[in-house]
């Protein structure tokens, strides 16, 4: 005659420990995908301020490349046709490291650096930070180019010998002071701050950077990230007689 078992079940024990081991499981799979979620979103702030600087640097380096520039089969003198290249007049300081600084630039164009026409053939574009943005001024009109600048710097390498080489870099006060030195402006170095959209650390924090000769740039406490780009950019257009 065949023996017949009673099947046994699971005790409240086992049970336990599988519930516990569950969790455990659940709580290194939701760790991992809270990680994943913010190394992403941090690798996102980082594309995104890189690509506002490059454009930042990219439309400043265009147009003060140009400073200066006329038709060289109109004249001998490169520059002749827009005296102040760097327009001293329209061009200043901030009043420390968080404020922001202007350049304003004149060269020979049919258009400005909003792509509106140009009467006189001679433009003058005004760039400085408002709102947390970077914009370009001309005949009276303004308009954003690149959001997330909190801080824009110039300062001016000056070549008083003549050798192509700046002797000394100033800031617009002292170019304003001595119109010789205006006239000796061989390169210009930008420094600036840019600032992420969105958070990214964990908790408020504070950043500081040095931004030249503007001294030390200290942030709000907050998520985001920043981070300070710099260049160098060469005028070739300074007036000067060809040859000489």
């Amino acid at each position: 005659m065949k023996k017949i078992t009673k099947d046994k079940g699971y005790t409240l024990i086992e049970y336990l420990v599988a519930i516990l081991i569950g969790l455990i499981l659940l709580a290194g799979i939701a760790s991992f995908f809270v990680g994943m979620s913010s190394s992403t979103r941090a690798q996102s702030a980082v594309s995104e301020v890189q690509e506002k600087g490059r454009f930042a640097l990219y439309f400043l380096t265009n147009d003060i490349q140009l400073a200066g520039w006329s038709d060289p089969s109109v004249s001998n003198v490169v520059g002749a046709a827009v005296d102040n290249y760097i327009d001293i007049a329209n061009t200043s300081d901030g009043t420390g490291a968080k404020s922001t600084d202007q350049i304003a630039i004149k060269y020979e164009a049919d258009v400005d650096c909003l792509g509106n026409t140009v009467a006189s053939g001679i433009t003058t574009n005004i760039f400085l930070v408002e709102s947390g943005s970077l914009k370009c001024s001309s005949q009276n009109k303004s308009e954003p180019l690149i959001n997330g600048v909190e801080s824009l710097h110039f300062t001016y390498g000056v070549d008083s010998n003549n050798d192509g080489v700046p002797d000394q870099y100033l800031n617009a006060t002292a170019l304003k002071a001595d119109s010789k030195l205006a006239e000796d402006v061989t390169t210009v170095k930008v420094s600036m701050v840019i600032v992420s959209d969105g958070d990214v650390s964990k908790s408020n924090r504070t950043q500081s950077f040095t931004l030249d000769t503007a001294g030390t740039y200290t942030s709000d406490s907050d998520k985001k990230l920043r981070k300070v780009f710099t260049t160098t950019i060469f005028v070739p257009n300074r007036p000067r007689v060809v040859g000489s």
